[in-house]
C-alpha cells in the first residue's frame, strides 16, 4: 500500500465506526501536503497530543486554502483527539501552551474545531451536518465566548430554508456580537443573515432598511481600513459579505 502523503494524512484511515470518514476519504483520499512529501517515520509514532495539534494545524490551513473537504476531513480527525484527551486526559496529551493551561487549550480547541467543521460543512452543502456541529460548539461554550457557531447556525437554517429558526438564530447572532461590543464586518455579517430571513418570509419592509444599513455599513468599514487594501484574506471576506448582500438585494422589490 503506497504510505499516505503530507502531514494531515497521520491516522488516514477513519475507525470503521465512522461512516462519513470512510466516505470522506473515498472521496477525497488521504490529505496531502502541497509538497507531497511523505510523512516522517518518527511521526506516525507521535503523542496523541502532537497528533492533535497537527490535525488542528492542517484543519485551519486547509480553511484558509478553502480546501473544505480536507478541512472537514482534518477537523474530524483532530476533534476524536481532542475530545479523547479530554474525556481522558494521559501524558500523551500533554502539551505545551505559553500562557494558557492546558484544559484551556484542549477546550479552546474543541470549540473551533466544532466551528471549523461546521463551516466546512456549509461550503460543502450539507446544512444538517453543518447545524449539528455549529450546535455542538455553542453546547460546550456556556459562557458564549465565542460567535462564529452562531453565524454558522443562521447560515444552516437559511439553507435548509427554514427561515423563521434562521431568522431566530441570526437574531441572537447580532445580540452577541452586540454584548460584546463588536462593531464592523462582525455586526455586518450578523446582520446579513437577519436581512435575507426576513427577506425570504417576504418581510420586505423590515428587510429594506437593514439591507440599507449592512451596505452603508461595510462600505464605511471599508473606508476605515486601507491599509487592508492588499490583505487577501480581508479581501475575501469582504467579496464573500459584498456577494451575499447582493444575493439578498436581489430578493427585495
Amino acid at each position: 500500500m503506497t504510505p499516505p502523503l503530507g502531514s494531515a494524512a497521520l491516522d488516514c484511515m477513519p475507525t470503521r465506526t465512522n461512516s462519513f470518514l470512510v466516505a470522506a476519504v473515498l472521496i477525497i483520499g488521504c490529505a496531502k501536503e502541497p509538497s507531497g512529501t511523505p510523512i516522517e517515520p518518527s511521526t506516525a509514532g507521535a503523542t496523541r497530543g502532537a497528533k492533535a495539534q497537527v490535525w488542528v494545524d492542517d484543519s485551519v490551513r486547509y480553511e484558509n486554502e478553502e480546501r473544505w473537504g480536507e478541512s472537514l476531513f482534518a477537523s474530524q480527525q483532530a476533534l476524536k483527539l481532542v475530545n479523547e484527551c479530554i474525556d481522558n486526559e494521559t501524558d500523551d496529551c500533554v502539551l505545551r501552551a505559553p500562557g494558557m493551561a492546558q484544559g484551556m487549550l484542549w477546550s479552546r480547541w474543541r470549540l473551533e474545531l466544532y466551528a471549523r467543521k461546521s463551516r466546512a460543512h456549509l461550503a460543502l452543502n450539507h446544512p444538517k451536518p453543518a447545524l449539528a456541529a455549529a450546535d455542538d460548539a455553542i453546547r460546550f461554550d456556556p459562557g458564549n465566548t465565542f460567535i462564529l457557531p452562531y453565524y454558522n447556525r443562521a447560515e444552516a437554517y437559511l439553507a435548509m430554508g427554514s427561515y423563521e429558526k434562521a431568522l431566530e438564530a441570526a437574531k441572537l447572532a447580532v445580540q452577541n456580537v452586540a454584548a460584546r461590543g463588536y462593531t464592523g464586518r462582525s455586526l455586518i455579517e450578523a446582520q446579513v443573515y437577519q436581512a435575507e430571513a426576513l427577506a425570504k418570509l417576504k418581510r420586505f419592509d423590515e428587510a429594506r432598511p437593514l439591507l440599507e444599513s449592512v451596505e452603508r455599513d461595510l462600505g464605511n468599514d471599508i473606508a476605515r481600513a486601507p491599509e487592508l487594501a492588499g490583505n487577501e484574506s480581508y479581501q475575501k471576506a469582504v467579496a464573500r459579505l459584498q456577494a451575499r448582500i447582493a444575493s439578498v438585494r436581489a430578493l427585495v422589490p
